[in-house]
């Protein structure tokens, strides 16, 4: 993914949302971050924008938190999958969940891959570096290898 490809944030934890969007910047990742806080707002964000954020910048990576008030994760995971334009965009569920019903669904409406929400800033810098690696620029630690 190149770094102007956007990274689209759901999420209602607004303290949350603002931590990661600074793990990101110590992890050097340099991508156009967009944050909405709820299921509604993510449905009509993508549905004006498509595979673009609002300065016209491709969507590359939706990370997607399971609960959330009103629309939930899922149900946003679900209409999104039905999409043809973002069928193919990475989308990577977040939840503070361990295990459960949910992440067995999440798993079969098609997410990328299901991750728990560190609880240290420390290792939400590791994750923001873990996603860098495996969807931003996997072509560097192919390299490294």
């Amino acid at each position: 993914m190149d770094e102007n490809r956007t990274i689209l944030i759901i999420d209602d934890d607004l303290d949350y949302c603002c931590l990661l969007e600074i793990a990101f910047q110590e992890a050097k990742v340099h991508n156009p971050i967009e944050v909405v806080h709820d299921g509604w707002s993510a449905v009509d964000y993508l549905q004006q924008h498509g595979m673009k954020n609002l300065d016209g910048e491709a969507l590359g990576l939706i990370l997607l938190d399971l609960r959330m008030p009103g629309l939930s994760g899922l149900e946003v995971l679900r209409w999104i999958r039905r999409q043809p334009p973002l069928v193919e965009v990475p989308t990577v569920v977040f939840t503070g969940l361990e295990a459960g019903n949910e992440l067995s669904q999440a798993c079969e409406l098609g997410a990328t891959e299901l991750r728990t929400k560190p609880f240290s800033y420390r290792e939400l810098i590791q994750e923001a570096k873990s996603l860098r690696d495996t969807y931003i620029e996997p072509t560097l630690v192919k390299h490294a290898a």
